[in-house]
């Protein structure tokens, strides 16, 4: 009963069908949700997939009684050092469903992956939009896009993946807010 009623609350994002690894070998940096065999529900942003296992960055653990995203705590031992794992692992079965926007929204610049854990959690969520920019793409700015703004961002978000994992997560989260608060107050970027 209770996977039913999880299946009609969930109805914005799109199930996996088929070979889980036909879907995963050809994309990376795609938010998704990972329910687990065993109940659990993770979230991130696909990193990397290869021969049966994937892996995550800015992985969030569900907590269902709270009903809110957490940092599920991993850990690896190396060099008998113990750290904190930022991009975790999942065999392929281990995983029950895997969760993804529908094909429309695909790359759209307004679904992050707090969105995507969001509409998870509250179907109903509807993420801050910007303006349509297209600047990536095609080296120009449209007339109504924040330049400065916009290039300052995007400079800052290409280049956290230089730094380690924990900074990269911190900075990603940093950064979410701060877009979402500057569109809030009228900033026009995408």
């Amino acid at each position: 009963m209770l996977y039913l009623l999880l299946e009609v609350k969930h109805l914005f994002l799109r199930r996996i069908r088929g070979r889980k690894s036909n879907f995963l070998k050809d994309i990376a940096d795609v938010p998704l949700i990972l329910v687990l065999r065993n109940g659990k529900v993770y979230g991130g942003m696909l990193d990397d997939y290869e021969e049966g296992v994937l892996w995550l960055h800015y992985c969030k653990q569900l907590d269902r009684e709270k009903r809110q995203w957490q940092d599920p705590g991993f850990v690896i031992e190396d060099e008998g050092k113990i750290t904190e794992d930022f991009e975790p692992h999942f065999l392929i079965s281990e995983i029950r469903d895997i969760l993804v926007l529908p094909e429309e929204y695909e790359g759209s610049p307004w679904f992050g992956l707090e969105d995507v854990l969001q509409l998870y959690i509250d179907p109903h969520h509807k993420p801050l939009r910007g303006i349509d920019c297209h600047w990536v793409q095609e080296k120009k700015h449209l007339p109504e896009c924040d330049v400065k703004l916009h290039e300052a961002i995007n400079f800052i978000i290409t280049h956290i993946k230089s730094t380690d994992g924990e900074t990269q997560a911190k900075i990603y989260d940093s950064m979410y807010y701060i877009r979402n608060r500057l569109i809030i107050y009228g900033a026009k970027i995408p």
